[in-house]
C-alpha cells in the first residue's frame, strides 16, 4: 500500500516537474499510470523487496532496488511500444523512475528502522512433545525473523524440568488450556510422535473449542517457513496429506505440460541469437564440445540426458562424479559468466520439449548422488513424482546445493512444491527466478 501511494505520488511529481502544472494522473494518464502501479511492485517482488529478512544490509538493499528499477524500465518500455496510446513521455518517465526509487528506498529504510526487519507483534506458540523435534523448533525460531515466538513446551510423559530440550517446560498436557491462556497463546504445535495418542484427543478437542489452533510440526513449518522438513514427517501420516494427489489430476498435468511447450518455444525463438553467441564463446574459450550431456534422474526415477552449455574443462570427471565447489578450478573463464547468469541452462529448453523436464520443478540430480541421498534422507524419492524443472522453489529460496546437508535443505522446499503445486506457485517461482538471475544468487 505504501508503494502504490508513493508510485502515484512520483507520477504526479514527474508531471509537475516536467510541465510545471498540475495533472490528474487518472484522467490525463490513466493507462500509463495503471501500468506503472502494476509494474513497479511486480519487479520489487521479483527482487525480494517485500521480505525484510532477505535484505541483509543496505548495500544489498540498494542493489536490489536499483536492479528492480532497471528491470521495470524496459518492461514498461516494451508495453508502451506495443500500446503507444498508454505511455509517458521520456522526460516524465525518467523523473518518475528516479522518484520511485528514492521514495520507496526511504520508505523501506523507515520501515526497517521502526520494525527492525520484523513485525511489531508476534504470535505466541506452545510446543507439545520433546526429542529432536524440540531442538528443531528451538533452532528454527531462534534464526527466523517472522511472526512466531515459542513461549515454552508442554510435557506429555510427565518429564522433569532438567530435560535436554532447550524450550522451557511450562506444564503437563492436562494444563494445556490454562498455560495457553496465561501466556496469550493461540496456536499449539504438536510433535508427530505424540500426535496420535488417544490420551491427547480429549485435550486437543477442548483446546480447539477454546479457540486454540492445533497443528502438527510439519504443518507449522509449511506455514511459517514455506518448506516441509522431511525429518519431521511420519510415514503413517504422509499418505493422508492433502495436496499430494495434485499430480493425479491428468487435466492439470497436461495443461502444465502444454504451458511448458508453449513457453519453451517462445523462449527459443526469442533467445536463439543469445544462445549462438554463448555457443561461440564456449567454443573459442577452450577446446571441447559446446554442449555437455549428463545423466540425471527424472520423473518416476527414469534416467535421461540433460543438456547444458559446457562450463567446465573437457573430461574433468574421469575419476567419478564430484560436487561443485566454491571457486571450482574446473570451471572455464566463459563458464564463470554463463553459470552466474544461468545461461548454461538454456539448452534444457530442448529437454522440456522432449518431455524429460518441466520449466518449473525440483532440479534433477545425478544418479550417483541420488543413490547416496536416498539412503541418508527420508522421503527423498517423493521429489521424483513430478517432472524435474529448469528452476524450482528450492532454487529461489536456497543457495546452490553442493553437499548432502545442502540437499536436505533443498529437499524441504522440494517437498513443499510437490505438496502445494499450483499454477499460482509456478508464476511466483518464475518471477522470483528473474530476480535470482539478475542478482547472481545461487550460482556456482
Amino acid at each position: 500500500m505504501g508503494d502504490v501511494f508513493l508510485i502515484a505520488l512520483s507520477i504526479k511529481i514527474a508531471q509537475w516537474l516536467r510541465f510545471g502544472r498540475y495533472y490528474d494522473i487518472f484522467t490525463a494518464e490513466t493507462g500509463a499510470s495503471l501500468l506503472a502501479l502494476l509494474c513497479f511492485p511486480l519487479t520489487f517482488y521479483m527482487f525480494d523487496l517485500y521480505r525484510m529478512d532477505r535484505i541483509t544490509d543496505y548495500r544489498n538493499f540498494f542493489r536490489r532496488m536499483l536492479l528492480a528499477g532497471l528491470l521495470a524500465s524496459p518492461l514498461l518500455g516494451i508495453v508502451f511500444y506495443i500500446l503507444p496510446q498508454y505511455m509517458f513521455g521520456r522526460g516524465v518517465f525518467l523523473i518518475c523512475l528516479l522518484s520511485v526509487l528514492f521514495l520507496c528506498s526511504v520508505w523501506r529504510s523507515f520501515f526497517r528502522l521502526v520494525a527492525g526487519g520484523k513485525t511489531t507483534t508476534k504470535n505466541n506458540l506452545l510446543f507439545v512433545g520433546s526429542g529432536e523435534t524440540c531442538h528443531s523448533m528451538a533452532d528454527f525460531l531462534r534464526q527466523q525473523t517472522m511472526d512466531y515466538d515459542v513461549v515454552g513446551r508442554i510435557s506429555v510423559d510427565g518429564e522433569k524440568k532438567n530435560s535436554q530440550c532447550p524450550l522451557p517446560l511450562l506444564g503437563n498436557v492436562d494444563d494445556l488450556i490454562t498455560v495457553a491462556r496465561q501466556t496469550g497463546t493461540r496456536m499449539v504445535v504438536i510433535d508427530h510422535q505424540v500426535l496420535y495418542r488417544k490420551s491427547l484427543i480429549g485435550t486437543m478437542l477442548k483446546s480447539r473449542f477454546a479457540g486454540i489452533s492445533i497443528i502438527s510440526v510439519s504443518d507449522f513449518f509449511e506455514i511459517a517457513a514455506l518448506k516441509i522438513p522431511p525429518r519431521e514427517i511420519e510415514r503413517d501420516w504422509l499418505p493422508f496429506v492433502r495436496g499430494l494427489n495434485n499430480y493425479a489430476d491428468e487435466y492439470r498435468v497436461k495443461l502444465k505440460y502444454l504451458g511448458d511447450i508453449m513457453v519453451s518455444v517462445f523462449l527459443l525463438l526469442l533467445l536463439w541469437p543469445l544462445m549462438i553467441l554463448v555457443a561461440l564463446a564456449v567454443k573459442i574459450d577452450t577446446p571441447g564440445k559446446i554442449l555437455y550431456r549428463q545423466q540425471r534422474v527424472g520423473r518416476n526415477g527414469r534416467i535421461f540426458e540433460i543438456l547444458k552449455f559446457r562450463s567446465m574443462r573437457e573430461n574433468v570427471e574421469r575419476n567419478g562424479a564430484v560436487w561443485a565447489m566454491e571457486n571450482d578450478d574446473r570451471i572455464t573463464r566463459v563458464g564463470h559468466y554463463i553459470r552466474a547468469c544461468r545461461l548454461d541452462e538454456l539448452p534444457q529448453l530442448f529437454n522440456v520439449l522432449k518431455g524429460d523436464m518441466s520449466l518449473i520443478g525440483p532440479r534433477p540430480e545425478r544418479p550417483e548422488f541420488t543413490k547416496i541421498l536416498e539412503k541418508k534422507l527420508p522421503c527423498y524419492g517423493l521429489r521424483h513424482v513430478v517432472r524435474p524443472g529448469i528452476t524450482g522453489w528450492a532454487q529461489v529460496q536456497y543457495r546452490y546445493g553442493a553437499s548432502v546437508d545442502d540437499s536436505l535443505r533443498k529437499l524441504e522446499y522440494d517437498l513443499y512444491y510437490v505438496k502445494n503445486f499450483s499454477f499460482i506457485l509456478d508464476i511466483k517461482i518464475c518471477l522470483k527466478t528473474i530476480g535470482t538471475v539478475f542478482m547472481g544468487d545461487g550460482a556456482r
